[in-house]
């Protein structure tokens, strides 16, 4: 009788065990899943806030390349028919004609311009289009805006 009820304490103490190794395992399925969860929802609010500021950087571009039109748009359509019409103007202005090498100040975000001179029943047209790039680990992504620009005057 002594010997049944060891038996039976055994069992008892392995069943016991058994289940407190199969309820870690459960809690650490749902700890990593809930890490994985908060990881992937960081990386979706970052990657929207920096598309939301790119797309901010290239409407001010479009503005900025806008008031150039309005200055001077003999200066704008020259510009545009240049044999390499892309400009980099992360400072808005027409210093750097060339890639971006530099970034927007204090921002991981580099802004770029490029005209194309087209014309419409004899009007000439310019479209005017601005790239906002930034880095996201091994990928570059962009937020792009465009304009077809005429003459005011």
């Amino acid at each position: 009788m002594k010997n049944n009820n060891h038996n039976k304490s055994n069992r008892m103490l392995g069943q016991g065990l058994f289940e407190l190794v199969v309820a870690m395992g459960i809690g650490v399925l749902v700890m990593t899943s809930l890490v994985k969860l908060i990881t992937v929802s960081i990386k979706n609010t970052t990657f929207a806030k920096n598309q939301s500021l790119a797309t901010r950087y290239a409407q001010e571009g479009i503005e900025w390349i806008r008031g150039q039109r309005d200055v001077s748009w003999s200066t704008l359509l020259t510009y545009s028919l240049d044999a390499n019409p892309t400009w980099c103007i992360n400072t808005l202005n027409w210093n750097t004609h060339s890639v971006c090498s530099s970034t927007i100040s204090s921002t991981i975000f580099s802004r770029k311009l490029t005209l194309d001179k087209t014309s419409n029943s004899n009007v000439d047209l310019i479209e005017a289009t601005v790239v906002v790039d930034w880095p996201d680990g091994n990928i570059t992504h962009n937020s792009r805006v465009s304009i077809q620009l005429s003459n005011r005057n």
